[in-house]
């Protein structure tokens, strides 16, 4: 079964120092392409934590 990651947050800092193996476990299960979702704000009149 090929699988597409719809959100993701491998530009996280925990993932930092092992990225290569949390994308072939990913890879290795199946996950084909993967979309990074960004940081997203709040436009409610404070900032994002």
């Amino acid at each position: 079964m090929k699988l597409f990651d719809s959100h993701c947050h491998l530009n996280d800092g925990a993932y930092i120092n092992d990225m290569d193996e949390v994308v072939s476990r990913a890879h290795a299960a199946g996950v084909e392409a993967a979309m990074i979702i960004p940081r997203l704000f709040c436009f409610c009149g404070r900032a994002p934590p």
